[in-house]
Formats: structure tokens, C-alpha cells, sequence
């Protein structure tokens, strides 16, 4: 097929699916392109008419009669549940566009953009289109699926495609869609040239050779050559066949191959050699740099070698391994995959690990063509067996035996408690809330839900670091930090899995919304991620932040934080009250009840799939989130530890809420049912409530705003965000004004002030 858009291509036309014999139509690219961008709206496809790309050579529509086939076809569409989808139809001819190729991209039937329900039903939701694609050429069936699995790795849809493209005798619907899916319609002709067929063949077979099979003398790739010569024929020109270079200036000047005076422009466009010669007859001529040695009297042969022998002269092509990555670079622009093939990969690593220099130039001229650098170092980095073994975790975390007999998980969890006792004077149920805490961390890959530790403390010296250091021993992979930063905890958590246990976070926490929100992040398992931008190409990477922590620092947390924590509030020694330094912790003890920990975890895995959580009578939903995983844990140990369990979360929860102020809108709607009480009315115009809401001496609405009294608009602002909004009322004989009814509240009053 050539690049005139009126070039006929031939196609065949049919009524229905079942019909078998065709009727055979040659259409010019316009004409084709504006019947495959129409939308032809319908409640079933089937009035719909049919096309294929295929020439059959009998009258029965069969694999085995198809002759040749006119243009390619792709149906993308999600092919398995579990897979990512195709990216939009728009996104992929924009990609198409860039390559600078032919092509009709149209939406399917039951096309919709993701995460859109049409109104008639709810299957086919998500990007549904079809890609067609104009040829260099008409192709045999046997070409048909090599090509286009060239071009589905090219545009890097492989993962999307529908089967059907291996079918040279598939029939096609031309575009429709039901009614309540046309407004998601979607169809653009682009403009371009036609694939070149023989030469994405061609590149093919080259990449199924091997290095050996390739060989080492002058390249067999014409295209590949052109390339690397980029930007070098005014060189090649010059020392190759000794034109003078003020011949090569975009001038008229003589032609280095037929002569004459000025009959001759060298004009490079984009570094390609491109020239232009009228022969002296007026009947131009012209071409690349190539075509131009040519031109000159060389065989196309002897071009080939002498640009070739020029480019490994000066450094800008080396040995076949280097030839190999330079070509791959070459074909980056169109292929986004090609410095990842496992062969080059493999060519890259022994790169890096003898020649440095090298390798950063290849890296730096990946980068430019937005290869993810980053991925390039990971993949060419020294295998783990060539690497020195990494010590970090065996310092870092306790290797812990397994204890070899059973293990009571009542007993063991007593054995914790008695251990916590004697280094810590605590209430009994903080002691617990802490044993079950640390023997849950053991479990955190069984679990979906990491409550935070928050030991606090009114004031200084209340034993605070004694306990975190106390979690410590007896928590799984434990990490003690202090002040540690936001990109450090998602990179620990990312690199080792451990149990943070930070301190002094009143010193820093407070003042950090990036930490907390990463913190906030990893207490449910399937919220747990943060992404950030890393490396030179700022490629977007996602981090894992799943994992239990421990808060320790006098003061409150952040209500977010303590709404997710289990409160742990120590209070310092009375005169009298005795507790073990804990620098003198028996070690022993220690790696005896960690070894029965580790026991007690291998005893159990795979349980909390059976797990039944129950709710504890008085606890809001989130303090009954935060207290599953220590529940599952009692539970396993039996005994009286679920009746302590929730004993102590009760105690626990209790002494935190009872200091918990409420917000500031919750003290609005508790000033606010003081009003309708004081009034004993059942509804109240909006000036009189902002009025006595402000004027009341208790109440601190009168100096709220920076000194000034609570507005209208403040007031309607605070009560929407519980759907309560004014509205027209009478009162008596007034009418025509604003208010409020107390049935508007009664919903938000026994939500919040349940009191």
C-alpha cells in the first residue's frame, strides 16, 4: 500500500455473522476511515453490518482460503480478571501518533471508561476499542500473527489483547454502541504512514539471533546504520570521500556526483544527510547520506562499509556487545521494552562490571530516552550470589530459635505479664494490653489490622523508656529509633518488615503531616502504601508502610493517630512502688520466652483465616478495629485471657476517652442542645440560636473567630458537615426567616453526644 491516502485497499463486506460469501469492495484509506469513525447507535449489534481485512480465494469464509489479508486488526479489551487493563483508547492513538503510523481507533460496543456504569447494564465496564492499522504491503496469514505481536510489544499491548487477532478469517462489526453508551463513543483516524511489514519482519528475525549467529563484520541492517550515522555524515562526507566541507553548508554549490556549479544543496535535515540535486535538467533527485555515497558512485555494498568503518573508527559503534546495546537504544524510541530484554540485560551487567565508563554512557543516554535508569541499575547489578553476604539483618534483628517442646499460650502470655511487672509499675490491664501487643507483632503477616502502641505519659519519669524497651525484647523484629524521618520509615519498613518502636515523638510528630499520614497509612494492610517519586527519572515507586509501631512521648497524639492506638498510659512511682532496672533484665528469660513466642506462632499460623472477631460491649468501631488483633491473640492462648483481654481494653479505652476533649464541632452541637433545652422550644430561628450561642457567658462562641463572635455562615459551615442546613420556618405568626426544628439534630446528638 503506498502513502497516498486514496490507494485502494480491499476489503470484504458482510450482512451477518453467519453469512459465509462476501461481497469484495476496494475502498481508497479516506473513505475506509470515515465509515470505521462513524457511530451507529442501536440496541443490539445484530443489524449491524460486518467487514474483514481478508481476501478469501473461494466462496466459504475458512482459515484455509484466506489469501491475504489488507490491513491489521486489534480488539483490546481487559483479558483476565486479575490482569491491569488496557490503558484509554485516546492514550493509545496519541502513542500510535508519535510512532508517526496509519491507523483507526474506535470504541466498541460495550465500551465505557473505567469505573463508569452504564445505565442499561453493569457488564462490559471498562476500556473496550479496536486498532486498525494501515500496511506497507497486504500480508499472508502466516505473517499475520508474528507482525502483530511486534506491534502489540511496540505499543505494549500484549497484556490486552483479544485473541481474535490470530484468526486471518475474523469478521468485524463496524462501530456501534447501545444509546446509553453513546456519549463514551470514541473514533479518530490518524494520520500517518502505513507500517513498513518487511521491515518489522525483519527486525524479528534479527532479534531471535544470537550474538554468534549476528556475526561481527559490517551491519546487515540498513535502517540501524542510518541511525548511528546520525548527525556524522558531514564527517563521513568529508574524511570518507574527501568532500570539501564548505560543499555541505546548505548552499548551492557543485554536486559531488554529477558535476555542475550549483545545481547541488546539502541541507541535513535532522542530522539524516538528506540532500538535493536538479541533475542539470531541472528534474530534481535527492535522498539521505547514504543514498548520497551512492549517489557518488559507490554500490550500496560499499556505502554500507565505508559509513560503517567511519562509525567503529571514531568510537560511535564498538564490538558486537556494545553493537548489540547501541542498536537496542536505537530502537528504545519506538520500543519501550527494548534495553530490557533479558539478552541485553545480560550484555549490560558484564558491561558495568568491566568497563564503568562505558556503562555510565549508555545509562546517560538511556535516561534521555526516559528508560527508568533506576530499573536499569537493579537489573544490571551483581546477582546475590556475586554479592558479599548481607549482615545487616543478622545485627539488626534477634535470631530466635524455635522452642522445641509446646508452648501454653495462657502460660506464656502470664510469663510476659511477670516479666513486664517486675521492670514497670503499671495498672494490671496496661500490663496486659502490652504482653498481648507484643505477642500480636509475631503475627503481623496473619493479621489485617496493626494498631499503634502509644505509651504515654502525663509528665517526665514515668517509665516510659523502660517499657519501649521492654516491647523491644519481647516484640517480633524489633527496631528501636528516635527522631527518625519520613522517607526512613517507609524505606525500613519497605527493606526489613520490622516492628518500629519510636521515641520521643513529641518532639517531632506534632509538626510532621507527611509522618503521620504514613504512619496513619500502615495500620490497615490494604491502605498500606505510599508512593514516591526516586532515582534520576523521578520514577514513581510504590513503598510498603504495613507493620506494627510503638508511639512513645509525654502528651497526647495527633487524634488521628490515638483514634488508631492502643493506650498505654503510665503514671510515675508512688513512694514505696519498687521496679528491677531494666539493664538488668534477665537475657535468659528473654530469648526463653521469645523462643516459646516463636513456638507459639509456628503452632498457629493459618488461624486467623478462622478467626471470628467479636465486639466489645462500650467500645466505638475503631477502638474494636484496634483491639481484633489482640482479641485473636487471647483467644488462641484460652484460658481467662479473653476475659482480660477485654477487661483491659475497656479499663484501657475508658481511662483514654475520658480525657479525650471533644472537637470543636461536637461542642457546638452539645452548646446547641443546651439552647433548645434552656428554651424549651422545638425549633428556633438561625439569628436567635447564632444570638444565644454568643451571648451566653459558657458557652465560647462569643470570641471564637480571633476575638470576634461565631457568623451565620461559620455556624451553617460547622452544622453541614453533620447534614444539618437551615431552612425556611414559622414560628407562631412569624414566617419568611431561617431556622432550625430539633428533629434536625436528634440523628447527629445520639451520633456524637451519645451521653
Amino acid at each position: 500500500m503506498a502513502h497516498d491516502l486514496n490507494e485502494k485497499l480491499t476489503v470484504t463486506r458482510f450482512s451477518a455473522v453467519k453469512e459465509s460469501k462476501g461481497d469484495i469492495r476496494k475502498l481508497s484509506w479516506s473513505k475506509f476511515s470515515r465509515d470505521l469513525t462513524k457511530c451507529r447507535p442501536c440496541d443490539s449489534k445484530d443489524g449491524v453490518a460486518l467487514w474483514s481485512p481478508a481476501t478469501f480465494d473461494s466462496d466459504t469464509r475458512k482459515k484455509l482460503n484466506v489469501k491475504e489479508l489488507s490491513c491489521l486488526v486489534f480488539d483490546v479489551e481487559k483479558q483476565k480478571q486479575k490482569e491491569e487493563g488496557p490503558p484509554p483508547a485516546k492514550q493509545i492513538a496519541a502513542r500510535i501518533e508519535k510512532l508517526g503510523w496509519r491507523a483507526i481507533v474506535h470504541t466498541s460496543f460495550s465500551h465505557s471508561p473505567a469505573g463508569v456504569a452504564p445505565a442499561d447494564d453493569s457488564k462490559g465496564i471498562g476500556e473496550r476499542y479496536r486498532v486498525i492499522f494501515s500496511l506497507s504491503r497486504p500480508i499472508k496469514p502466516e505473517e499475520l500473527e508474528r507482525l502483530a505481536q511486534e506491534v502489540s510489544r511496540i505499543l505494549t499491548l500484549s497484556h490486552a489483547l483479544d485473541p481474535v487477532y490470530k484468526n486471518p478469517a475474523a469478521i468485524y462489526y463496524l462501530p456501534s454502541c447501545s444509546p446509553s453508551r453513546q456519549p463514551y463513543f470514541y473514533a479518530q483516524s490518524i494520520h500517518g504512514i502505513p507500517i513498513n511489514v518487511d521491515s518489522l519482519l525483519s527486525q524479528i528475525s534479527e532479534q531471535k539471533q544470537t550474538p554468534s549467529q549476528r556475526g561481527t563484520g559490517a551491519f546487515s541492517d540498513k535502517e540501524m546504520i542510518l541511525r548511528f550515522a546520525r548527525g556524522h555524515w558531514k564527517e563521513i562526507l568529508h574524511f570518507k570521500l574527501g568532500i570539501e566541507l564548505e560543499s555541505l553548508e546548505n548552499k548551492h554549490k557543485p554536486c559531488p556526483g554529477c558535476g555542475g556549479k550549483d545545481r547541488f544543496r546539502f541541507d541535513d535535515i535532522n542530522g539524516n544527510g538528506s540532500w538535493i540535486c536538479s541533475q542539470g535538467n531541472g528534474e530534481l533527485i535527492s535522498g539521505n547520506g547514504l543514498e548520497l555515497i551512492i549517489h557518488t558512485g559507490l554500490t550500496e555494498p560499499e556505502a554500507i562499509r565505508l559509513v560503517t568503518d567511519y562509525l567503529e573508527e571514531n568510537g560511535i559503534v564498538g564490538p558486537t556487545s556494545l553493537r548489540l546495546i547501541q542498536q537496542a537504544l536505537l530502537r528504545q524510541e519506538l520500543d519501550p521494552g527494548a534495553i530490557f530484554e533479558g539478552e541485553i540485560i545480560d550484555l549490560l551487567r558484564q558491561l558495568r562490571s568491566e568497563n564503568h565508563a562505558e556503562y555510565a554512557r549508555v545509562r546517560g543516554r538511556a535516561k534521555k530516552l526516559k528508560a527508568s535508569v533506576t530499573e536499569l541499575d537493579r537489573l544490571t547489578a551483581l546477582t546475590p550470589k556475586d554479592e558479599e553476604p548481607n549482615q545487616d539483618e543478622f545485627e539488626l534483628f534477634p535470631n530466635d530459635d524455635v522452642w522445641p517442646g509446646s508452648v501454653s499460650g495462657d502460660q506464656l502470655l502470664d510469663e510476659m505479664v511477670d516479666l513486664i511487672s517486675t521492670h514497670v509499675v503499671a495498672d494490671k490491664e496496661t500490663v496486659r494490653a502490652v504482653a498481648l501487643w507484643c505477642c500480636f507483632t509475631w503475627f503481623i503477616d496473619e493479621v489485617d489490622f496493626a494498631p499503634l502502641a502509644n505509651i504515654t505519659a502525663p509528665e517526665k519519669r514515668c517509665g516510659k523508656s523502660v517499657l519501649l524497651e521492654l516491647m523491644q525484647y519481647l516484640s517480633y523484629r524489633p527496631l528501636p529509633v528516635s527522631n527518625i524521618s519520613s522517607a526512613a520509615i517507609y524505606r525500613c519498613i519497605e527493606k526489613w518488615g520490622p516492628t518500629l518502636l519510636i521515641d520521643e515523638v513529641d518532639t517531632f510528630l506534632r509538626a510532621s503531616e507527611e509522618m503521620r499520614g504514613i504512619i496513619n497509612a500502615g495500620v490497615s494492610r490494604g491502605n498500606a502504601f505510599v508512593i514516591r517519586c526516586v532515582g534520576d527519572n523521578n520514577e514513581p515507586t510504590r513503598f510498603n508502610v504495613w507493620g506494627a509501631k510503638v508511639l512513645c512521648g509525654i502528651g497526647k497524639l495527633p487524634s488521628t493517630l490515638r483514634d488508631r492506638s492502643i493506650p498505654l498510659v503510665l503514671r510515675r512511682k508512688r513512694a514505696g512502688e519498687k521496679a528491677l532496672k531494666v539493664r538488668r533484665i534477665d537475657k535468659d528469660r528473654v530469648s526463653e520466652i521469645r523462643s516459646k513466642l516463636a513456638k507459639f506462632k509456628e503452632a498457629n499460623l493459618g488461624k486467623s483465616s478462622l478467626y471470628i472477631p467479636h465486639e466489645i460491649e462500650g467500645l466505638n468501631d475503631r477502638a474494636n478495629d484496634c483491639w481484633e488483633p489482640l482479641l485473636f491473640v487471647a483467644e488462641l492462648a484460652g484460658g481467662d485471657w479473653p476475659k482480660k483481654a477485654s477487661e483491659a481494653a475497656i479499663y484501657l479505652h475508658g481511662l483514654d476517652e475520658g480525657s479525650d476533649s471533644p472537637s470543636t464541632n461536637v461542642e457546638l452541637l452539645a452548646d446547641i442542645r443546651k439552647v433548645f433545652i434552656e428554651r424549651k422550644v422545638q425549633r428556633i430561628f438561625s439569628n436567635d440560636l447564632l444570638n444565644e450561642l454568643n451571648n451566653n457567658f459558657d458557652f465560647r462562641w462569643g470570641s471564637h473567630n480571633r476575638g470576634k463572635p461565631l457568623t451565620n455562615q461559620q455556624l451553617g459551615q460547622r452544622l453541614d458537615g453533620f447534614g444539618i442546613r437551615s431552612k425556611q420556618i414559622r414560628i407562631g405568626s412569624e414566617t419568611g426567616r431561617k431556622g432550625f426544628l430539633v428533629e434536625q439534630f436528634e440523628d447527629s446528638w445520639k451520633r456524637y453526644l451519645p451521653n
